[in-house]
């Protein structure tokens, strides 16, 4: 499942009753925040911060709902899947491991792990 709040994009993989079982941070549509909102909860879901953002990737968040697609893992017992926007690799997911990678994260954080290019 992606979400969008106009303020930040997620990825999420849900189990078969529903529930989350991994998620990660992919974009900020405002700008990042120099200080974490974390200690708010009526903020979530939340932006990354300043200090976990790579600031100079180029990326334009997505436009439409056809910018996505996945891919699935198919030699995995696990479920894992790679998320694309625009063709362009911008997170993976792994079944119980949260967070997990995204092409946008400067450093490993609470919201996302960085994805490495290669």
């Amino acid at each position: 499942m992606i979400e969008d709040d106009g303020r930040v994009g997620y990825a999420y993989l849900l189990d078969s009753h529903g529930r989350i079982c991994g998620d990660v941070w992919l974009y900020n549509r405002v700008g990042a925040p120099k200080e974490p909102e974390w200690s708010d909860r009526d903020k979530a879901p939340f932006t990354n911060p300043e200090a976990y953002v790579e600031a100079d990737s180029g990326f334009s968040p997505p436009t439409t709902p056809g910018d996505f697609s996945v891919e699935w893992a198919e030699s995995s017992a696990i479920p894992e899947a790679s998320i694309f926007i625009r063709r362009q690799l911008a997170a993976k997911l792994v079944a119980g491991a949260r967070p997990r990678w995204s092409a946008l994260a400067k450093k490993d954080g609470p919201l996302a792990k960085v994805l490495e290019k290669g």
